[in-house]
């Protein structure tokens, strides 16, 4: 993120800030969820949670053999770490050494019907 005046210092995100994102991206993973069940009307998700090593965690929804959805999966991550990978900090050394936190919410729906595409989509905070 920059400053209102343009300038390329990132901006410190806060505890609210953060808060906020990861309820934003948690009410999206529950609405997809929810929305996905009801579409298909019989089959519903299982849920299989997961532990980073480091900070964080999340979770997986897997919905297989329904009316609609031969299997659709929609996955939620945070994961944290005192120290960005060189990798993420390659193209802005500046960043090196910083802490991160990162939100992600994944769908991957594969419809009975061959004539319906599948879909895959992922965000990223």
């Amino acid at each position: 993120m920059t400053d209102l005046a343009g300038a390329d210092a990132p901006v410190a995100a806060t505890d609210d800030v953060r808060a906020r994102a990861m309820a934003w991206a948690e009410g999206v993973h529950n609405t997809l969820c929810a929305l996905f069940e009801r579409l298909d009307g019989e089959a519903s998700f299982r849920e299989d949670r997961w532990e980073r090593e480091g900070g964080g965690g999340g979770f997986a929804r897997v919905m297989t053999n329904g009316a609609v959805f031969e299997k659709a999966g929609v996955g939620f991550s945070r994961v944290a770490g005192s120290k960005l990978p060189p990798s993420a900090s390659e193209q802005r050394p500046e960043l090196a050494g910083r802490g991160f936190t990162a939100l992600g919410v994944s769908l991957v729906i594969h419809p009975v019907n061959p004539y319906v595409p599948i879909s895959h989509m992922n965000v990223r905070l």
